[in-house]
Order: structure tokens, then C-alpha cells, then sequence
């Protein structure tokens, strides 16, 4: 017998063989401990199912939370956004308490005025009958009147030829031939000189102020290319075509270079001419048979022979070459007023009405854009009822001046209303040659604070 053998034996009789009792509880206690696995790997799937549903509880909690803090921060904006809608209605309802008693002021002149208008409708039912009366008399006023007018024209024009004949060529011809003869390097100078002479003002071209000072210095140092163009009575007939239309102009009836080159035989009775490098250098010819060529030969002759900018220094017309214009007669009933709109930096401020120009019986009125009267004067007396009247064609006016004046820091542009039909008249760069008399004086200086200076140019070349 082995040994192996032997151990067995005798465990067998230390350690009895278990009962069937016993078995039977192990069994069942193997069946209890199965159970108890199968329950347990149970449990530990859901648990795996548990925490995948948490982690996403989680990130969804992440989320939520940043929501939650934009909600609270735009909570605080709006809650002072009606912080402020609070006073604000706060404010209104003050306001509004406010309207209500002025309405109540209001309803009570309102009552006041329905009671005036019924003592105004009967006043007014008596002035138009006195206005038919007016009207049947104001045909055979308005023919007399022009009668007077025509009249005073014809003395008006006549004092002014004979004071143009006595002392103008003489005195005008004797200083354009010295200033057109100095280098231009003492342009400035002479240009100080000139007007101590036509004002007895000191003139400061180092920092201008007045209007009129300002002025002088445009002369010398803003006479450009384009200036030149337009102040040429000629040219700018192109140039206002082209901005406004040619219905504008008054009709051309021709340009020469010469005045024996005019055939008078195809003239109209009545007619314009005009130098077209100058200011002022105009015949009207009322009637073609009165008409003195001879006298009109002289002056045109002269006048072509002569740099209008010498006068004064007015460089923007040195270089336009001379030549002869015809245009169509033009006239009003009452006279021809030329609507003078004073422009700065593009804009219209005031419009000078004129009337009898050229002449001693020249009347002048000014008004701002809404058409009431300034207390200014300039040069000569106010036009008073006369040029009281605003015209139909003042707003397309206005419009035109605006337009034409948009490339210059001053430019006065003018127009005719001749019985409703409007006229462009010309672009002045110098009006009165700088040297108006204001009165107050004041509006010099206010008007030159108006006027932006541009950038200082060179002085121009002349090269006619």
C-alpha cells in the first residue's frame, strides 16, 4: 500500500463523509450564491446604463448653466432699459401735462381768431370789391408808368455817357496802362496803392478780414483757369448750357472780333452789345434807328484794345481774348431787375435786386434766402417798393445759384425774370471791384467772415 493511499485512509476516518442533509444545504445554498451573481451582474449593467444617462445629465447641466447666465446678464440690461423707459416716462408725463395747458391757451385764441375771421370775411368781401375797381385801373397806371420810366432811361443814359466820354477813358485808360505795364511781382503793391486810392483804406493782403479786403486778395491770388472761362460773357455760355440748359441764356444773335464786321441790316430793331472781356462795356439799343454806330465804334474799338484786368487788377479777365457780342433785347414792364445771389462755398446767403444798373438812377435792395429784407446798403440808395415784389422764378433761382456756385469760395451769380421767363445773366468773381461802401459797415466784416479764403495760388501768367 502506498503512501499516498494510507493518508487517504486515514483522513477518511478523521473527516466522516457529509450527510445527505448537508448536501442538500450546500445545493441550495450553490442556488442562493448563483442567484445572488446573476442579480449582481444584473445591477452592475444597469449601473453602466446609470451612469452614461448622468454624464449626459451633466453636460446638459453645463449647458443650461451657461443659458441661465446670459438670461441673468441680459436681465440686468433690460431691467436698466426700463429703469430708463421709467423716466423717460416720467419725463413725458410731465410734458404732456404740459401740452394740455397749452392746448387750453390755444383753444381759447382759436376762439378768438374764429371770431376775427368773421369781422376779416367781411372786410375782405369789401376789398375785393375795391380791388375790381383797382384792377380796371391798373392797365392805364402800368402804361403810364412806362412812359416815365422810358423817360428817365433816356436822361439816366444820357448823364452817363457824358460822364463816361468826359472822365472815364481818360482816368481808366491812364491807370490800365501803368498797372498792365509793372512786373507782376509788384501786382501786390500797387494793388495796396489802388485801394488806399478808390477806398482811403489801408488794405492788409497778409490776413484779409472785410469782405472787401478779401476780395482784393481772390484778385491776386484765386484768379484761376476756370474763373477765366467764366467771367469771358462769351464762354460761359457753354458752361451754363451744360449745368442748367440752354433755355436759360438769353439768345445770341452773334460774336465778332471786330466791329466793322457787324452787319447791322440783320439786327432786330432792338438788341444788346457787349465786350465780352470786360464789366460795364455794354450798348442796349432800344431803337436800331437812333442808333449812334459811330459813337458805338469808338467805344467798341477802345474796349478791345484794352486788358480789363489793368483796372483794377481783376486777373481773371487778363487772358480772355477780346471779341464782340450780340444778344436779344430783354425787358419788364416795370424795368429789368437783376437778381444778384451773393454765393459762399456753394451756398446762396442774400440776393441784391437791382435796377436802372449802369446808369445814376441805379436802386439796389437786399434780401436773404427766405426773401426778407436786410438793413444793408452798398454803393447805392434802396429800391424801396420797387423791388419790393419777390419774383415767380425766385426759387428756381436759388436752386440755379446753388448749382453754379459749387467750385468756388465766392462767386455771385445773377438772373433775370422777365414776366416769369428766367434768364441766366452772368458769374462775377469781383463784384464792385472790392470796393462797395456798406452801410453799416458791419456787413463788410460779417460778409468776410462769410468768405473761406481757398488755398493761395500763384499768380496767373499773361499771356494776351
Amino acid at each position: 500500500m502506498s503512501v499516498f493511499q494510507a493518508i487517504k485512509n486515514i483522513l477518511k476516518h478523521i473527516f466522516p463523509p457529509p450527510t445527505k442533509s448537508f448536501m442538500r444545504e450546500m445545493n441550495d445554498l450553490r442556488g442562493h450564491l448563483f442567484a445572488i451573481q446573476e442579480a449582481l451582474t444584473r445591477i452592475q449593467e444597469e449601473n453602466k446604463d446609470l451612469s452614461k444617462e448622468l454624464a449626459s445629465i451633466r453636460e446638459e447641466n453645463k449647458v443650461l448653466s451657461k443659458e441661465l447666465a446670459s438670461i441673468r446678464e441680459e436681465n440686468k440690461v433690460l431691467s436698466k432699459e426700463l429703469a430708463s423707459i421709467r423716466e423717460e416716462n416720467k419725463v413725458l408725463s410731465k410734458e404732456l401735462a404740459s401740452i394740455r395747458e397749452e392746448n387750453k391757451g390755444l383753444s381759447k385764441e382759436l376762439a378768438s381768431i374764429r371770431e376775427e375771421n368773421i369781422g376779416m370775411s367781411t372786410t375782405l368781401t369789401s376789398i375785393r370789391e375795391e380791388s375790381k375797381s383797382l384792377s380796371n385801373e391798373l392797365p392805364i397806371i402800368r402804361k403810364e408808368n412806362k412812359v416815365l420810366r422810358d423817360e428817365l432811361g433816356k436822361v439816366g443814359t444820357e448823364v452817363w455817357n457824358s460822364s463816361w466820354d468826359n472822365y472815364g477813358p481818360g482816368h481808366w485808360t491812364q491807370n490800365n496802362v501803368y498797372l498792365s505795364s509793372i512786373p507782376e511781382e509788384r501786382y501786390p503793391e500797387e494793388l495796396c496803392k489802388w485801394y488806399y486810392q478808390k477806398t482811403g483804406e489801408i488794405l492788409n493782403l497778409t490776413n484779409p478780414r472785410t469782405f472787401n479786403e478779401k476780395i482784393q486778395w481772390m484778385k491776386l491770388y484765386d484768379s484761376t483757369e476756370l474763373k477765366t472761362r467764366l467771367a469771358d460773357k462769351y464762354l460761359v455760355r457753354d458752361w451754363v448750357k451744360e449745368k442748367i440748359g440752354e433755355e436759360y441764356l438769353v439768345p445770341l444773335l452773334g460774336v465778332w472780333d471786330r466791329f466793322d464786321d457787324i452787319n447791322f441790316d440783320e439786327f432786330p430793331d432792338r438788341f444788346a452789345l457787349k465786350a465780352n472781356h470786360g464789366s460795364g462795356w455794354n450798348i442796349i439799343v432800344k431803337d436800331k434807328s437812333q442808333f449812334d454806330r459811330e459813337d458805338a465804334r469808338k467805344k467798341f474799338n477802345l474796349w478791345l484794345h484794352t486788358n480789363f484786368a489793368f483796372y483794377g487788377l481783376e486777373l481773371h479777365y487778363m487772358n480772355i481774348p477780346p471779341k464782340i457780342i450780340a444778344e436779344q433785347y430783354i425787358e419788364n414792364v416795370e424795368g429789368l431787375k437783376d437778381y444778384r445771389f451773393y454765393c459762399f462755398n456753394g451756398k446762396p446767403t442774400q440776393v441784391w435786386v437791382d435796377i436802372f444798373s449802369g446808369t445814376p438812377n441805379h436802386l439796389r435792395s437786399v434780401y436773404d434766402m427766405e426773401w426778407n429784407q436786410l438793413p444793408l446798403k452798398c454803393t447805392w440808395p434802396d429800391g424801396g417798393e420797387l423791388l419790393r415784389e419777390k419774383p415767380k422764378t425766385f426759387e428756381k433761382m436759388k436752386e440755379f445759384a446753388e448749382l453754379l456756385s459749387q467750385d468756388f469760395a465766392f462767386v455771385r451769380v445773377d438772373f433775370f425774370d422777365v414776366d416769369g421767363k428766367l434768364y441766366m445773366g452772368e458769374m462775377t468773381f469781383t463784384p464792385m471791384d472790392g470796393t462797395g461802401k456798406f452801410e453799416p459797415a458791419q456787413w463788410n466784416v460779417e460778409m468776410g467772415d462769410a468768405l473761406i479764403l481757398p488755398p493761395k495760388n500763384p499768380i496767373p501768367e499773361r499771356i494776351l
